[in-house]
């Protein structure tokens, strides 16, 4: 099905703001692992779809993909920051270089504290635990072009689920 997604992708009428462009992702240096998350919205649907994947600097580490029926963008690259923090923590990584194309996400994070009445305060709080943990995380600011694997991964699996039979 993958197979057909990519076929479809490149062969659709889908209006892009820039050309369609094969991923390329460069691999963090030794000892880091690189964390990137995306999400994605299929209009008029409002579905927001979001992967992420994990990679250190010789292969692919681990990725997942989920809907969580939340239709917040925020709240979408939020959680799934969390879920990634929790993957690579339960694959015992110890050196995480994240990528975020979200300057709020970055912001968020970069403050490191959260008002208690903040619309995400629970979720936030959740990931600013975990980066207390032993461990060492990096969060930086990059463009959302920079961010290619896990947008052109967003975009296959919620055209996947939109595509699927019963949905």
């Amino acid at each position: 099905m993958h197979d057909d997604i990519v076929t479809y992708l490149l062969d659709s009428n889908i209006t892009t703001q820039t050309p369609f462009i094969i991923p390329k992702w460069v691999p963090p240096v030794v000892g880091v692992t690189k964390l990137n998350i995306d999400r994605s919205c299929i209009y008029p649907s409002n579905n927001i779809g979001s992967v992420g994947v994990l990679r250190n600097h010789t292969r692919w580490i681990f990725g997942f993909a989920s809907f969580d029926g939340v239709r917040d963008p925020k709240k979408v690259e939020l959680l799934e920051i969390f879920h990634g923090l929790r993957v690579a923590r339960d694959c015992d990584l110890r050196v995480i270089s994240y990528k975020v194309d979200s300057s709020n996400v970055h912001g968020i994070l970069a403050v490191g504290t959260c008002h208690p009445f903040h619309v995400h305060a629970s979720t936030v709080s959740k990931i600013l635990d975990m980066l207390h943990c032993d461990w060492e995380i990096s969060f930086s600011l990059v463009d959302r072009e920079a961010n290619k694997v896990a947008h052109f991964l967003v975009s296959v699996r919620v055209l996947e689920a939109l595509l699927a039979p019963g949905s």
